[in-house]
């Protein structure tokens, strides 16, 4: 396991989950975003990482997925300002009020499934790059050298088993 290079790709989920906060990535544009940055990640791994591809790749999401969790759970009331803003929003809060609930029950809702979704997000994040570079690993990864030896010929005279010599 490469640890160091692992925790280094790890960090990316910070700027993933500041890009989630200002309301940059949204929906699938998140998980475009996500998956892109996932194959660079698993290219790099590939390359570098010397074998034990899932594990380094695993390590890397899930680290990653932590980190973007965290910051959206610290930056909270941004993520939620700049959330509301979108249609989807706009509908659940609809949704709420015809069942009587208001907005500030949504964002209560949005933060504990937050919190309580973080280690699912952890586990899928986490096996998702892990099969991506276990993937670019097999691709691109160094192939273990192959040494053919050849054994001289045994002359009758060198062999100690037979005794016609």
């Amino acid at each position: 396991m490469r640890w160091g290079l692992d925790i280094l790709l790890g960090l990316i989920g910070i700027l993933m989950g500041i890009m989630s906060v200002m309301g940059w990535v949204a929906g699938w544009e998140g998980a475009i975003v996500g998956l892109l940055v996932g194959v660079v990640v698993a290219l790099i791994l590939g390359q570098f990482a010397g074998g034990k591809y899932f594990w380094n790749g695993f390590v890397v999401g899930a680290v990653s997925a932590l980190l973007s969790s965290i910051v959206m759970l610290l930056q909270f009331d941004t993520y939620f300002a700049h959330f509301s803003q979108t249609d989807k929003f706009k509908e659940a809060v609809d949704k709420m009020t015809q069942a009587g609930k208001s907005a500030d029950d949504l964002k209560s809702i949005m933060h504990t499934t937050t919190l309580v979704g973080m280690p699912f997000g952890v586990a899928i994040g986490g096996a998702i790059q892990g099969l991506l570079a276990w993937i670019a690993g097999k691709i691109f990864g160094k192939k273990p050298q192959v040494t053919v030896v050849e054994e001289p010929e045994q002359t009758p005279a060198d062999n100690p088993q037979n005794p016609s010599a």
